[in-house]
C-alpha cells in the first residue's frame, strides 16, 4: 500500500508532526465561553484555529506563545495585525459567532 502521508492512524499511532510539536500554542481562551475544537500549526510559524462560542457569540480574548518575540502576525480572517512581546506572546480579541475560524500567520 502507498504511503499517505501523514493520515488520521498515524497521528493515533505517533503523535504530531514536528511542525505542529514546534509551532506556536494557544495559551488562554475564556471558558466556559469559548470551545476550541482545534489548535494546530502547519509550518511551525503558523497556528490554525476553529473556536465555537458555548453559548453566546460575543468578542473574547484569545492568548498564544511560542511565537517569534517582537513579530508581527496577520489574523486572516480579519486582516489586523498583532504583535509578540519580547517573550513571544501575544493576545488579542476575536468575534466568535458559530464556528470561527482563526489563522495566525507571520507577516512577511
Amino acid at each position: 500500500m502507498a504511503d499517505r502521508g501523514y493520515t488520521r492512524t498515524n497521528r493515533s499511532t505517533q503523535g504530531p508532526s514536528e511542525k505542529t510539536l514546534a509551532g506556536p500554542i494557544l495559551t488562554a481562551v475564556p471558558y466556559p465561553g469559548v470551545l476550541v475544537a482545534k489548535a494546530r500549526s502547519h509550518t511551525s510559524r503558523d497556528l490554525d484555529l476553529v473556536l465555537y462560542p458555548s453559548a453566546t457569540a460575543g468578542e473574547f480574548q484569545i492568548e498564544v506563545s511560542r511565537l517569534q518575540a517582537g513579530a508581527s502576525y496577520k489574523i486572516a480572517a480579519t486582516e489586523r495585525i498583532v504583535n509578540a512581546d519580547q517573550h513571544g506572546q501575544a493576545s488579542f480579541f476575536v468575534r466568535i459567532s458559530g464556528r470561527t475560524a482563526v489563522h495566525l500567520t507571520p507577516c512577511s
